[in-house]
């Protein structure tokens, strides 16, 4: 049973004044020269076919396919959109020869529409304007639980069928009041106070109205705890017979300045026996959930699910109203895994009481249909990790401490580089070229056409042996299932002729039984030290529920993350179908999110994939999409697009203080840093000025460590064991090596400006004849001289 007292609560606390909003919309980069693309011919009818920057979200078949143009504006937390008023600037009338082709039922990537949608005969026989208006409200929705954002539709053309006529916008203002809500929605949640930058920050490049951050939202105090189970800013949730191999994980987090902890799924569902109470799902998952609540309100941010969904039960979505068969007759296929359901935390799932979890919101063509009350705007940022053993996860954990601390062993020239590679309808379309930032980039499409009944290239070693040279992220626009990914297909669409596997001589995604490849699998990478990020729009790569995965098998996400030492540490993919219009359009948004660089915004948190990951469905709703695709890694990683700046920390032991400092001398404000003091964690940020003060000695033995997002991390510490410290394990910080400690040193390695190598009396250090020191810091030695 739902229950809704406390939001009743929090409808009287965020209640506001009406308010009046307008928005002017220009459309650089959509002029009709540049958008009209090609003529193309259906059963002998010829159509006009736009290329879309962004594929309509909710799009129906049989109507025009017209370009868009999506704005988002926060709007009072406790109202609704009223009656919009529309102002057009005309620039130009067009007349095409054509008419416009129609809008085709959703394809998963490397598959067919079911048969041509022919035109709407209401629409097309008449000489009304389409869309009627241009201005249509989508969507709406809670970012950070009280920050409301209304989602616009915006067509920079009106088509006028029977005439032939396109009429095209310059700017189009839209205005509208709003009014207290009447419909039974989602309701504002009340956020922790504490990260109130932190989201505000990433509102600045989520919404069209900056302007008005903060101006309809209501602060709070930190609630009370719920139950006595720990809250963190980043908690991972996983089985108890897995917690402990985290423990390696959670240090290196904590050592970041990440206030980081695990809670088992066993505890949560004691102390969370009612479940989901938004969504009335009394569940695991709906335990879960509901400790996410409670845990947001204490000041969650990051969340990582340990294991799939045979470890740690999960959410299914629903793709459609009112049935699983989304495609087909697939019952199984269109029950989507999906952990959006953990990042959305003011959404009602059952609105309507039915087996159907997650429907999308009401049906545009039938408004008496309800759905449910899925919120695309996330509160916090999840990632999921598919492991089973302890193996599994501390083979992620190397690449995850690589990536972070030291890629490429201090060769981050890869980092920059890009490997595309594509096939079927989507070969020739340079889809991720467009969507994708300048950059280097290596490009395999299938050759000599997408639809090339015997096509020459790439074979799947091809792609593993490019992949090879080293690259910093990866993405496949091809045809996928849960452990092959197809680079050839025998015409459009057809059987695979060559595939990338989870592991070499797993043919098993191949139609012909007599193919046999070697040298295609994700063992065979060799990119150990270079660990890179994989996005891709193939369906079904990560099926968390092991869809499609036969026994003893595993699937391409895994296979990448944690099962063996080439690959990487996150893996962006789809559970179920990726589908083919809609696909580049959340690849386009996630890349758009990422683009932030650090120091554009204060605090400059932006480039943690979970971020990015979660904001593409902010700004691209498309539901079935949204459930779909989901990360596989962690959502606190960063994203280096290039060359990882350096930060230095300086120990102030006179003001028992550290100092963070870009490489410039300049300080750093809003670091995490870390204190360490006997297995005892503290967390604090760094000042305007890049001090945080200490709460112990810093003369005894301590670990101090800190992050910067765009900055590699940086720590300092007491020897107390008997550490390695090579090129591939820099020094980021002061050593201090006590009386009676050894350390090891080997290779080309530097003390950086600001630290110090502190070497008290009766100290051992190990030098090998490889080892060059250089000097930016300091060295100490404490020997003590008798006389």
């Amino acid at each position: 049973m739902k229950k809704n007292s406390f939001f009743v609560a929090l409808w009287l606390l965020f209640a506001t004044a009406h308010a009046q909003i307008s928005h002017v919309t220009t459309f650089d980069g959509y002029s009709f020269n540049q958008t009209l693309t090609k003529v193309v011919t259906v059963d002998g009818t010829g159509f006009t076919k736009f290329n879309l920057p962004a594929y309509p979200v909710n799009a129906i078949p049989g109507e025009p396919e017209l370009p868009v143009k999506y704005v988002r504006l926060i709007i009072p937390p406790d109202q609704d959109i009223a009656e919009l008023t529309i102002k057009t600037e005309e620039l130009e009338t067009h007349y095409i020869s054509n008419p416009v082709y129609p809008i085709q039922n959703p394809a998963p990537v490397g598959e067919d529409s079911e048969g041509f949608v022919t035109p709407n005969p209401g629409i097309y026989n008449s000489d009304n304007p389409y869309p009627t208006e241009v201005v249509k409200l989508v969507n709406t929705g809670y970012f950070n639980g009280n920050t409301q954002i209304a989602t616009f539709a915006v067509y920079p053309y009106q088509y006028y069928p029977n005439s032939k006529k396109i009429i095209e916008y310059s700017s189009i203002t839209f205005s509208f009041e709003t009014e207290k809500k009447t419909k039974d929605a989602n309701l504002p949640l009340a956020p922790n106070k504490d990260n109130v930058a932190f989201y505000n920050s990433l509102l600045k490049n989520m919404v069209d109205n900056p302007e008005d951050i903060g101006k309809y939202s209501v602060e709070t105090t930190k609630s009370t705890a719920k139950t006595g189970l720990p809250y963190y800013e980043y908690v991972i949730i996983t089985s108890s017979t897995l917690s402990s191999s985290f423990n390696d994980f959670i240090v290196w987090k904590r050592l970041k300045g990440i206030n980081i902890g695990l809670v088992t799924y066993q505890d949560i569902r004691t102390n969370y026996p009612s479940g989901d109470l938004t969504s009335g799902i009394n569940d695991i998952p709906g335990s879960i959930r509901q400790y996410l609540m409670d845990a947001w309100q204490q000041g969650t941010t990051y969340c990582l699910l340990g294991g799939d969904m045979n470890t740690l039960p999960g959410r299914y979505g629903c793709g459609e109203w009112d049935t699983w068969h989304y495609f087909g007759d697939d019952d199984y296929q269109d029950h989507i895994p999906t952990d959006l359901y953990f990042s959305d935390l003011n959404g009602d799932w059952d609105v309507d009481n039915d087996i159907y979890i997650g429907e999308p919101d009401d049906k545009p063509t039938e408004p008496y249909n309800t759905g449910d009350n899925v919120d695309y705007e996330p509160e916090i940022f999840v990632g999921r990790l598919l492991c089973a053993t302890s193996v599994d996860i501390q083979t992620w954990f190397q690449k995850v401490k690589k990536y972070e601390n030291n890629p490429g062993n201090g060769d981050f020239g890869y980092l920059g580089k890009v490997l595309f590679t594509e096939a079927d309808e989507i070969g020739g379309s340079t889809q991720q070229q467009q969507i994708y930032w300048e950059t280097q980039f290596t490009f395999l499409h299938e050759l000599n056409s997408g639809n090339d009944p015997n096509p020459t290239y790439p074979n799947g070693s091809d792609v593993i042996s490019t992949a090879n040279n080293l690259y910093g992220f990866m993405s496949w626009f091809n045809h996928g299932g849960a452990n092959s990914v197809s680079m050839m297909t025998s015409g459009l669409n057809n059987y695979s002729l060559s595939v990338i596997s989870c592991k070499d001589d797993w043919d098993i995604f191949h139609n012909d039984p007599d193919i046999i490849e070697s040298g295609n699998g994700f063992d065979n990478l060799t990119n150990f030290n270079h660990p890179s990020i994989v996005y891709t729009t193939s369906c079904d790569n990560n099926p968390f529920d092991d869809f499609g995965t036969d026994v003893g098998y595993f699937n391409m996400a895994e296979g990448f993350t944690t099962k063996f030492n080439g690959g990487g540490p996150a893996y962006l993919g789809n559970s179920r179908y990726g589908l083919t219009d809609y696909a580049p359009c959340l690849m386009s948004a996630f890349l758009q999110s990422i683009q932030t660089e650090p120091g554009y915004i204060e605090p400059p948190y932006s480039l943690q994939l979970g971020v990015s990951e979660a904001i593409s469905k902010e700004i691209y709703p498309q539901h079935y999409v949204c459930l779909s695709h989901n990360l596989i890694g962690c959502p606190e990683i960063p994203f280096w697009r290039n060359t990882p700046q350096t930060m230095y920390l300086s120990v102030d032991y006179t003001n028992n203080r550290i100092r963070i400092l870009t490489q410039s001398g300049s300080p750093l404000c809003y670091a995490k840093v870390s204190f360490n003091y006997g297995g005892t964690y503290y967390f604090e940020e760094t000042d305007y000025y890049g001090y945080a003060n200490a709460p112990y000695d810093l003369t005894e033995a301590h670990e101090v460590g800190a992050s910067y997002p765009g900055y590699l991390p940086v720590y300092t510490q007491h020897v107390t064991n008997y550490p390695y410290w090579s090129e591939a394990n820099p020094i980021r910080g002061n050593v201090f090596v006590e009386s009676g400690k050894s350390i090891t040193m080997v290779g080309n390695l530097t003390i950086p400006k600001y630290s110090k190598l502190i070497i008290e009396d009766n100290a051992t250090v190990t030098l090998y004849s490889t080892f060059i020191l250089n000097l930016e810091g300091d060295i100490e030695l404490r020997v003590l001289i008798q006389n």
